[in-house]
Formats: structure tokens, sequence, C-alpha cells
């Protein structure tokens, strides 16, 4: 009778029960909520990123725009220290030629940003997946 006695109190069936009960609560109970606040803060970092990337090239195009609207003011109603450049470029054609193909450049810079964008996205979802296969690692034990 206290060798059945011995083998409950002194490691046998009760304490491996209690060490997996206690090891399954610390498991769920404080790795897992951490780690998915960790993937939630992965991805709104990454969203916040892509937001950035095109609210700067929205910034850009418009810029751009207002710049080149300047310039050809500026050829127009010029003061006499821009008199002579302005002229030189205006009878090149570099405003007007940067105008009229400005939305050809505007369509390889939105196929850039949307390339950076799928390149995130994908990032972020294998991230999510590896870490959702960690997290049913961990609890599958």
């Amino acid at each position: 009778m206290p060798q059945l006695l011995a083998l409950f109190v002194t490691g046998g069936v009760v304490l491996s029960f209690f060490s997996w009960i206690g090891k399954t609560i610390f498991v769920k109970g404080l790795i897992l909520p951490f780690q998915f606040a960790v993937l939630g803060i992965i991805v709104v970092t990454r969203m916040a990123i892509v937001t950035m990337l095109f609210t700067l090239a929205i910034k850009v195009f418009n810029a751009l725009h207002t710049l080149f609207d300047i310039f050809n003011n500026l050829a127009v109603n010029h003061p006499a220290i821009f008199d002579v450049p302005f002229k030189i470029l205006h009878n090149l054609g570099l405003f007007t030629a940067i105008q009229e193909h400005l939305p050809l450049f505007s369509l390889v810079l939105i196929t850039y940003f949307l390339v950076v964008l799928s390149k995130i996205t994908l990032d972020t979802m294998s991230l999510i997946a590896r870490e959702l296969f960690q997290i049913a690692l961990i609890t599958a034990k």
C-alpha cells in the first residue's frame, strides 16, 4: 500500500497530470495571446506602410502637377532674372514634353506601387500562415 501511495504522490500519474494541465494553461493562457497580439501588430504595421506608400505617391503626383503649373506660369509671367533660362527651356519644349508624357510615367509609377503592394501582401500572408502553423504546433501538444 505505501508503494502505491508513493507512486501517486512522488511523480507518478498525479504529478504528470497536474504538469500537463499547467503546461496547457501556460501555453494557451500566456503564449497564444502574445502571439496573436504580435501577429496583429505586424498586420496593422504592414497596412500602415501600404497606406503611407499610396499617400506618398498621390502627394508626389499632385506636387509634380503643381510644379509644372508653376513653371508654366513663370514661363509666361517671368521675372527678368529667369528670362533667358526659361525661354531656352520653353523653346526646347522641356515643360510641354514632361507634361505630355507624365501620364505614361504615372502608369509606370502606379505599376511599381502595385508590385510593392503585392509583395508586402504576399510577405504578410506567408508570415500569418507561418505564425498560425506555429500556434497550431504549440496547441497540439
